[in-house]
């Protein structure tokens, strides 16, 4: 289905063929609706993950913001039409290209149908999200990916980068969700099709001895997880060091659960062993 056809560039190279938006859309209904005859019901879909990604060796397909915004013309509709509630996500992608999603929901008949955009953790940072969210307060934010690396950072490193930027960083920028990807992988970051080398999983297993090692995103999402209680609502809280000459290395993030209790995340990245205090608002 798409407009590249040369021998061995399947995988990463080309755009989807401008004849076959609605075959692509009713693809993706039937698809959808397949999935809820089994008792399983799609809460959101992306239209492409990282389209602006042409990696040869990983299966993709290129995409600009004229042609997610056709797709949700031909897929919003379809899927109207036959009762799915399945929300559609633009753009898929990193932090970097704020002015992508900004340009897919600035079409008007495509807008109608789009209920918010994701981001990945590549490129720039989070602050990206609220730049979507002042253009277009009333469509949601989710964070939908971001994996840990095969390096040399130590444990501490990992953990500190993820509070700072994901777990205070994605969720103060209006993020709905965290996610971390991918799931359980081996010591060498594998099985995968290209990509992302070196990227590691939430846990490794030893593919010989069949043990599981838990790893830095392991703590940090089982952390949220047993003090995020569903419904939550973000309240907004900064933190600032006494002195204004000091530069900020405390951040914060508060949670208002539905059970009525408060949530305060405190990443402390100021670099001493000191005491160190802060003032939250």
């Amino acid at each position: 289905m798409k407009d590249n056809t040369s021998p061995g560039n399947e995988f990463g190279t080309g755009t989807l063929d401008n004849a076959l938006y609605d075959m692509y859309a009713y693809y993706l209904q039937i698809t959808l609706q397949n999935y809820a005859v089994q008792g399983i019901n799609i809460y959101a879909i992306s239209l492409q993950d990282s389209p602006t990604s042409t990696n040869f060796d990983t299966p993709a397909m290129s995409m600009s913001s004229v042609n997610q915004s056709n797709l949700v013309r031909a897929l919003g509709p379809r899927l109207q039409s036959v009762g799915l509630l399945t929300k559609i996500l633009v753009w898929e992608d990193n932090w970097g290209t704020p002015s992508f999603p900004i340009q897919v929901m600035s079409d008007q008949v495509a807008y109608r149908y789009i209920a918010g955009s994701s981001y990945h953790c590549r490129a720039a940072d989070p602050s990206t999200q609220t730049q979507v969210h002042n253009a277009f307060p009333n469509k949601e934010i989710w964070f939908t990916a971001c994996s840990g690396y095969l390096n040399s950072a130590t444990w501490s490193e990992h953990l500190q980068w993820n509070t700072r930027y994901l777990y205070t960083g994605a969720i103060a920028n209006w993020a709905r969700t965290i996610l971390h990807w991918n799931l359980i992988l081996d010591p060498n970051g594998n099985p995968h099709k290209g990509g992302c080398y070196g990227c590691r999983g939430i846990a490794t297993i030893n593919t010989t001895s069949n043990s599981i090692k838990y790893n830095e995103e392991y703590y940090g999402i089982g952390m949220l997880s047993k003090y995020i209680r569903y419904p939550a609502y973000r309240l907004d809280c900064t933190t600032s060091l006494p002195s204004s000459s000091m530069s900020n290395c405390v951040f914060s993030l508060c949670i208002h659960n539905g059970d009525n209790t408060t949530l305060v995340l405190i990443g402390n990245f100021c670099n001493s062993t000191a005491t160190q205090p802060f003032i939250l608002q």
